[in-house]
């Protein structure tokens, strides 16, 4: 996962706090599997 798409997915976090969670785990699974 690049830089550019947590920027993203922080970005949303402040627009859309209802998805946040839902960012949050798929920032996760991303993030465990690029490792």
């Amino acid at each position: 996962m690049n830089k550019e798409t947590v920027k993203d997915v922080r970005k949303e976090h402040k627009e859309k706090p209802e998805f946040k969670t839902i960012s949050l785990l798929a920032c996760m699974n991303s993030t465990s599997i690029a490792n």
